[in-house]
């Protein structure tokens, strides 16, 4: 019960509990919690006023445990946020005409705190298909977030004092079942786990070192230890679009190797109800779909580059790097090492090639082995790089320094890079597996017309207009321009957002588009 200041929790329990002491749990998704000793009486009740500044705005979850925390039982309370992200949105005119400009100003409501706000905007084309969301990202963020189902008209609860109506939503989503945390949420890298097994026994493999490699232009290398059920866990960071994953034991022994597929609990998404989309709505998004295809469908394949990805490959920047096209070309590697390529001592041994690496601080070679990579992947021995064809190569990188990757020391790498980077006509040792793994996907630019209403093409664009980052800062204000289509009907623009103070906010206009007579 809120009680202003604070929530009345009251306990009641059978008899047998009498005396017993209980533990209080509040928490939020968002990972705030605290917990709290209750002793039952001797009637076997408790009260207890949790204090209002204890819980964060939006939902929390209060969970009754026993002593050995085993769950009793649990309720959702809610504390209505006080401040919101006020935005003011407006346009010129509401109504317009098929390939018309049009300008929306976007600026926060004046007298509010000047902060910066990261907004997402959308132009939809509103009918029986795209239909009207009611929720925003405030009400999510406070009240859906914790809560199953579909809620009608969820900002209701924000105005005013909900009392009864609240409570009730509240208590029917007041228990739920009890699992252990999902272990498999992957947060900021890509959670890439491969078990190893013995060929011959099937039995896995553990306590052992693993490498992942990933051949690309910018070479990325992973090392893992090998859990009781021989599963390495790599995490993984910028791993973009379909890739080519090869993973080993650093050893080089042989070994059975498998990826274990990432499935991710999650609720289906919502669709919309096919009784009410009407055949005339069917028919009118074919034929959309059919004309953006044949008139646009190459500027809608458009990606952005992801601004995080990192060109430095693992090892950080090279003592020393040869680009073998400023050489004169040599078609035997032996050639290329001997007469270029000075911080690196090529010998022979017993039919067998070895590199030495300059240990530049010193001024002499190492005794030991480097790291031969190509494109990222490790290279076993010096006689398979040696038989690799150099025209291949656009690159030779040398680290003049010992490194040290996972459990194991290498003095100095000598790091070759394909002009492709995809290990091109070269066979990989035996030892290594290679997998195909899905990546993060490509953020796509969004397409709009540059002229509007003098194309010479058909426009039936049903999104008019998608950002997903608009950045407004304290008392500036935003000017978005976009043409309409060639579809009439009415449009909603649509802006989500949260300021540097992780407040949410959002705000809705509609306008029309009128058929030309």
């Amino acid at each position: 019960e809120d009680q202003g200041t604070g929530y009345a929790v009251r306990v009641s329990s059978v008899p047998a509990r009498a005396g017993e002491t209980l533990l209080l749990v509040a928490e939020s998704t968002g990972g705030e919690s605290f917990t709290q000793a209750v002793a039952l009486n001797t009637s076997g009740t408790a009260e207890y006023l949790l204090p209002r500044n204890r819980l964060p705005e939006g939902t929390s979850r209060l969970t009754l445990l026993r002593s050995d925390h085993t769950p009793l039982a649990e309720r959702i309370v809610f504390r209505n946020p006080e401040k919101a992200l006020d935005l003011r949105l407006s346009a010129a005119q509401k109504d317009f005409s098929p390939r018309e400009e049009v300008v929306l100003s976007l600026n926060q409501t004046p007298g509010g705190p000047a902060v910066t706000a990261d907004l997402s905007i959308s132009v939809k084309k509103l009918d029986d298909i795209q239909r009207p969301s009611e929720e925003n990202i405030r009400s999510y963020f406070y009240l859906r977030k914790d809560l199953t189902g579909e809620i009608e008209n969820p900002d209701a609860y924000f105005s005013g004092h909900p009392g009864a109506d609240l409570d009730n939503l509240l208590l029917t989503h007041g228990w739920r079942r009890f699992k252990k945390p999902d272990s498999t949420s992957e947060g900021r890298y890509h959670r890439i786990r491969i078990r190893f097994t013995d060929k011959t026994s099937n039995q896995a493999i553990t306590g052992r070192e693993a490498m992942l490699s990933i051949p690309s232009k910018s070479p990325l290398l992973y090392t893992a230890v090998t859990d009781t059920g021989g599963v390495a866990t790599f995490w993984v960071r910028n791993l973009y679009g379909t890739q080519n994953l090869a993973a080993s034991l650093t050893s080089g022994e042989p070994s059975h190797a498998e990826l274990i597929r990432f499935q991710a609990e999650s609720t289906p998404p919502a669709l919309p109800d096919i009784r009410r989309i009407s055949q005339e709505s069917y028919n009118e998004y074919a034929i959309n779909v059919q004309v953006e295809n044949i008139y646009s469908g190459k500027n809608r394949t458009s990606y952005l580059l992801p601004s995080s990805l990192d060109s430095i490959p693992f090892f950080g920047k090279a003592e020393v790097r040869y680009r073998l096209d400023d050489y004169t070309r040599f078609v035997i590697m032996e050639e290329v090492m001997r007469e270029y390529v000075k911080e690196v001592n090529v010998r022979k041994s017993r039919g067998n090639f070895h590199f030495r690496t300059l240990d530049a601080p010193r001024g002499v070679h190492f005794q030991g082995d480097p790291l031969i990579l190509l494109d990222g992947v490790p290279v076993s021995t010096a006689d398979r790089i040696m038989a690799y064809d150099p025209l291949k190569v656009e690159y030779i990188d040398v680290v003049t320094s010992r490194f040290f990757l996972g459990q194991k020391r290498y003095e100095g790498i000598v790091s070759y890079r394909t002009y492709k980077g995809l290990l091109e006509d070269y066979t990989l040792d035996p030892a290594f597996s290679v997998f195909t793994y899905e990546g993060l996907q490509h953020e796509r630019e969004f397409y709009s017309p540059d002229i509007p209403g003098k194309a010479a093409v058909p426009d039936n664009r049903t999104v008019l207009y998608w950002n997903p980052r608009v950045v407004l800062k304290g008392d500036e204000g935003a000017r978005i321009t976009f043409p309409t289509s060639d579809l009439p009907g009415e449009y909603e623009v649509d802006i989500q957002g949260i300021d540097s103070q992780g407040t949410p906010g959002s705000t809705r206009l509609r306008f029309t588009v009128k058929q030309e007579e």
